[in-house]
């Protein structure tokens, strides 16, 4: 655990100045703020700097807005030198989060910065999250669960029939960074999770509430009402604190003017501030599961924020030319497998294409250098263009994350983008007599 975390800001009459610290008893000389400062300006490009004083390890984190204009204000966490094995995670953090950080206002960026300095002095272990699958009876919380945590393809989802599930069944899974424990409810028994004895969603940090597409279309009001419920219910009990989300499922059974019952609902739902996604397993609500399954993960990843705020602008920029694979934790087993919901990836052999894929970072991965970091090519399975980002220079836990490009056009301007962020992200070790 560091021990000490400190926001430095700048005065133009003061100079250095702690804005805050953590935790409060902790301390730092004057004189080593003024040496960290120096050294800062002094490693020219890299905004990150790692030093060794005084059997400490010192970690000095330094947004640079413009390349050559200096940039007094940084954050500085201070180590034992038993701690060394730790170092990799913190500056991950780092990376991820000062940079956000020290662009807020000095005089907002106080409790941001408390935030995250009491969450880098928790365990190491990865904090769990709590998910929440709420409504009614056959309203697709079983099968979502399956198609997002368990990757069972929708055609073999069509084929199953699941039991109705029995009051709760938790259920723990790994979601990217995070550890999460998903309760799936009873659809019969919804009234008993309406009372504060009984109900899942105390400490629940997202909620989905599933209906199908009928459940409205036939009792629009009373779907209303439970929503309302849901929303008051959260009100009036500190205790409830989730965000909610809609699943309209099914949507593939409203076979005339698809427009006009979409509009109905979200007349109602969109003054709420409730995101509402019109999902089905059958192609024709593909996507918007991939929506939402993308929103979940930016509520409770934070690396997975990191790679979206990263790819994104480029893929907007070419229109959609680029498209989520899949990740590689350390041990280059998969997570996060994108493929069953990229309407664009188009494979008969999904295993041995990401066998084929795995086997070749693997033998990338033991270059020296740093060919291995990016690389991109024609793959004769998809058709595709496939690029390879090596990921463990922003976070330890991770070694690669695959995408399928469009376009060669593409492919170079993601290159240019990943080494302008490896360098932001790039630490140098100095030793401090």
């Amino acid at each position: 655990m560091p021990e000490g975390i400190f926001l430095v800001g700048w005065d133009d009459t003061m100079g250095s100045q702690i804005e805050a610290k953590f935790p409060q008893d902790c301390q730092i000389q004057y004189k080593n703020i003024t040496q960290y400062l120096v050294t800062l300006q002094s490693v020219g490009k890299s905004s990150n700097v790692q030093i060794k004083d005084d059997n400490k390890i010192v970690l000095i984190y330094n947004h640079l807005e413009k390349e050559g204009v200096p940039n007094y204000e940084f954050i500085i966490v201070i180590l034992d030198n038993s701690e060394e094995s730790e170092v990799p995670k913190i500056q991950s953090q780092l990376n991820l989060e000062g940079g956000k950080i020290l662009k807020i206002s000095k005089f907002k960026r106080s409790k941001v910065f408390l935030d995250f300095a009491k969450n880098l002095t928790k365990s190491t272990k990865k904090k769990q999250k709590k998910i929440v699958f709420i409504g009614y009876p056959n309203s697709g919380k079983t099968t979502t669960k399956s198609f997002f945590f368990e990757q069972i393809q929708s055609e073999k989802l069509l084929e199953t029939t699941f039991t109705p599930t029995k009051g709760i069944e938790s259920t723990p899974y790994n979601l990217i960074d995070s550890k999460i424990v998903l309760f799936d409810t009873s659809g019969q028994e919804i009234e008993r999770w309406f009372t504060i004895d009984e109900t899942p969603l105390i400490g629940s940090d997202l909620s989905f509430f599933f209906i199908t597409a009928m459940d409205w279309k036939q009792n629009s009001e009373r779907v209303k009402s439970d929503l309302n419920r849901i929303i008051q219910f959260s009100e009036t009990h500190d205790e409830i604190t989730h965000d909610l989300v809609l699943f309209c499922h099914k949507f593939d059974e409203i076979t005339e003017d698809q427009e006009g019952f979409k509009k109905n609902l979200l007349d109602f739902i969109q003054p709420l501030g409730i995101p509402v996604f019109f999902t089905s397993i059958k192609n024709s609500g593909n996507f918007d599961i991939h929506i939402g399954y993308q929103l979940m993960l930016r509520k409770l990843s934070p690396f997975f924020v990191f790679i979206n705020n990263f790819l994104n602008p480029l893929m907007r920029k070419y229109t959609q030319s680029g498209h989520l694979l899949f990740m590689l934790d350390s041990d280059f087993a998969p997570i996060s497998d994108f493929t069953h919901i990229n309407e664009y990836f188009n494979v008969v052999d999904v295993n041995q294409f990401k066998k084929t894929i795995i086997k070749l970072v693997k033998m990338i991965n033991l270059e020296v250098n740093n060919f291995g970091d990016f690389v991109s090519f024609s793959d004769k399975l998809s058709e595709k263009i496939v690029v390879c980002l090596r990921m463990s220079s922003f976070n330890p836990d991770f070694s690669y994350v695959i995408m399928q490009a469009e376009s060669y056009q593409f492919v170079d301007e993601l290159y240019k983008e990943y080494t302008k962020v490896k360098q932001s992200f790039s630490w140098i070790t100095k030793k401090i007599e």
